[in-house]
């Protein structure tokens, strides 16, 4: 009897010394052998509903960015290298002053 009280009190201890370990993102769920959705990006789920999804990289812009350079580019081509569309709320510097034919910069208003 005195062996069997022993035994059980080691098992209890023994599973009351596990480490739990926290998992906060995609890459630990996956590590830590959870099922994930092998999609785009991926998607890890835990035991209780909790799901991670995979941190994926923007993809790199084909445009040049012109923003600044004093021309508002509204019509562009669609290549790799041609600039990149500009309005008023993406490229306000360019394209929020009016537009002139001959490239020179508006007249002054002088008030």
């Amino acid at each position: 009897m005195r062996s069997l009280i022993l035994m059980l009190l080691l098992v209890l201890a023994a599973s009351g010394c596990q480490k739990k370990v926290e998992i906060t993102n995609f890459d630990e769920c996956v590590a830590a052998g959870y099922p994930h959705l092998k999609i785009y990006p991926g998607r890890c789920t835990l035991p209780d509903g909790t799901s991670f999804v995979q941190q994926v990289p923007d993809p790199p812009s084909i445009c040049t960015d012109n923003c600044g350079n004093g021309n508002c580019e509204e019509v562009v081509c669609l290549g790799s290298g041609c600039p990149c569309a500009e309005t008023a709320q993406s490229c306000p510097t360019d394209c929020s002053k009016p537009a002139t034919t001959d490239g020179a910069p508006p007249p002054a208003v002088n008030p």
